[in-house]
């Protein structure tokens, strides 16, 4: 449960991130709907803590059934062949009790075993495809969330600074410092959804799984670094 405690600390660290953020934004840029997004950042992590814990816990669920099912299958072999090898020697020293015996029950005790080994298989294959559908949906919103803010500080720009400043729906207008912060904000934004991608595979080893959280941080590293870029050429004029 180790792996699952340092999940859940992360977790904690990126909650508290985000309040300061929110928080931030209030008091910077009162109004702004930015804010916003901290909340829907806050439902997915809450989801994302509740399927790491659930994943974690199915997990030790799973190897420890399996770790009985293979003990319970070498005992009914380890019998199966014992069965055999006295049916053979009682065989050998004329009993009625053959060989052909001996070969029945081992044919049973195989056929009753297989079916078992077929249905942990199937329910394993299910709770981790269950798991990755739903864990891809999460992964998704915060895809989603990441062009949003993105969307939010297109406008953001160092050039908007020499246009004709038009009021806002909040009745002011962002003055240099203010769309620094904006920006700002943005790109810690971008990097905390990255984050939160990352718990999601922390214990897990799902390629799919892993490939789309590798396409998150790639879109939200682009994303932010744009967003720097805009803040240097806004600090540079």
């Amino acid at each position: 449960m180790k792996s699952n405690h340092s999940t859940s600390l992360q977790a904690e660290k990126i909650e508290k991130a985000i309040d300061d953020l929110e928080q931030g934004i209030k008091e910077i840029l009162p109004g702004r709907k930015i804010v916003d997004v901290c909340q829907d950042l806050k439902e997915v992590i809450y989801e994302a803590k509740k399927k790491s814990l659930r994943n974690k816990t199915q997990s030790f669920t799973r190897k420890k059934f399996v770790k009985l099912f293979f003990i319970a299958a070498l005992i009914l072999l380890a019998t199966s062949f014992i069965t055999l090898g006295l049916s053979y020697l009682l065989n050998f020293l004329g009993s009625n009790i053959g060989l052909e015996e001996g070969l029945q029950l081992t044919d049973t005790a195989i056929t009753l075993l297989l079916p078992s080994i077929a249905y942990i298989f199937y329910r394993l294959k299910d709770n981790i495809k269950t798991y990755r559908s739903e864990v891809l949906q999460d992964l998704h919103k915060l895809r989603m969330l990441s062009h949003i803010i993105d969307v939010k500080q297109l406008n953001k720009t160092p050039e908007w600074l020499d246009w004709k400043e038009q009021q806002s729906k909040h009745g002011r207008i962002l003055d240099r410092p203010e769309k620094a912060f904006y920006l700002e904000f943005c790109s810690q934004m971008q990097s905390l959804i990255g984050k939160i991608a990352v718990l999601y595979i922390r214990d897990v080893n799902d390629p799919a799984l892993i490939t789309a959280v590798n396409e998150i941080e790639t879109l939200t590293t682009g994303l932010s670094r744009k967003t720097w870029q805009k803040l240097m050429l806004m600090q540079n004029n």
